[in-house]
C-alpha cells in the first residue's frame, strides 16, 4: 500500500536534511512524501530543493500553526495510510516504515505505533519513549503513544476531523483518543524503535510547555466524553523521568 509521510517545517535548515534523507532511505514501502513549509526565510527551501524529485508535494506558505500545517498535509495525502515525521525527527533505520506498515497489514489493523528514542544535540539517546504498556483505557491518565511513530488509515483520520488547530501541543493526542477510544479502531503495537526525535521540539521544551500540555491533555480527554485522572496527568513527569533513566542505561550499555 502507498503511505503518505508528511513533514511540517519552518526555518528548519539545521535539521530538515536529516529528516529528508531518512525518508528517502526507506526501503520496502511505496512513499508519497509531502512537505508543508510555513514560509521559511532561511535555507530550508534550498535544502528541500536538492531532493525535489523525491518530494511528491511541496507547499510553502504561511499557516496558523503546527496543526494547521499538519491538516494541510493530511488534505493532500493520497496514500492509504498517513503519518507525520516533522523536521526534528528521522526514521531510525531504512526498514523502519516498512516494519510499521508490515505489522499493520499482518494484523489487519487500522493504525500502528512503536517506540521512539529522544536524542540530545550530540545524537545520544536521552530518553526512551516506549508504548509497550499502552492501552486505550489509559487515555484518561494522559498515556499516549509516541506520535512520530503513529500511522493510521488516511480516511479514518479525515473522518475523525484531523487535528484541532487551536491546540499547541495536544492535538495528536486528541486524534488518538478519537480513533482508538471513541471510534474503537483496531491498533497494533510494534516493539521496536522506529524514529529518533530531537529534544527541544514543541512538546519537549520544559516546564512552561509541561503546564500548557497538561491543560490541553485534560481538555482533550474531557472534550471526548472521558473523565481525566488529573493527578495522573499532572504527575506524568515521573514516567518521563523513568524514560530518561532508561535512556541513560541505553547509553551505558552502548558504550
Amino acid at each position: 500500500m502507498k503511505v503518505s509521510v508528511v513533514t511540517v517545517c519552518l526555518n528548519s535548515e539545521a535539521t530538515i536534511e536529516d529528516t529528508i534523507r531518512s525518508v528517502v532511505a526507506q526501503e520496502g514501502v511505496e512513499i508519497e512524501y509531502i512537505i508543508i513549509d510555513g514560509g521559511s526565510k532561511d535555507s530550508t527551501l534550498a535544502i528541500i530543493g536538492r531532493y525535489r524529485d523525491k518530494v511528491a508535494v511541496l507547499v510553502s506558505e504561511p499557516d496558523k500553526g503546527l496543526y494547521d500545517a499538519m491538516n494541510k498535509g493530511l488534505a493532500r495525502a493520497t496514500g492509504e495510510v498517513v503519518g507525520f515525521l516533522n523536521s526534528d525527527d528521522m526514521f531510525a533505520d531504512p526498514d523502519a516504515l516498512a516494519s510499521l506498515i508490515g505489522a499493520m497489514v499482518r494484523d489487519g489493523s487500522d493504525c500502528v505505533f512503536a517506540d521512539i528514542d529522544l536524542i540530545d544535540e550530540t545524537g545520544q539517546v536521552a530518553r526512551v519513549y516506549s508504548a509497550a504498556n499502552f492501552h486505550p483505557s489509559k487515555f484518561e491518565r494522559a498515556y499516549a503513544v509516541p506520535h512520530p511513530s503513529f500511522y493510521a488509515r488516511t480516511e479514518m483520520v479525515r473522518e475523525a476531523g484531523g487535528f484541532r488547530p487551536s491546540f499547541k501541543i495536544a492535538s495528536d493526542f486528541e486524534l488518538m483518543i478519537k480513533l482508538m477510544r471513541v471510534r474503537g479502531v483496531g491498533w497494533t503495537y510494534l516493539p521496536r524503535t522506529v524514529v529518533k526525535m530531537r529534544l527541544g521540539g514543541v512538546s519537549t521544551r520544559g516546564l512552561k510547555s509541561y503546564r500548557i500540555s497538561s491543560g490541553e491533555l485534560i481538555q482533550a480527554i474531557e472534550d471526548n466524553g472521558l473523565k481525566a485522572n488529573r493527578l495522573a496527568v499532572h504527575s506524568r513527569i515521573v514516567r518521563k523521568g523513568m524514560e530518561t533513566l532508561h535512556g541513560k542505561f541505553r547509553r551505558v550499555f552502548a558504550s
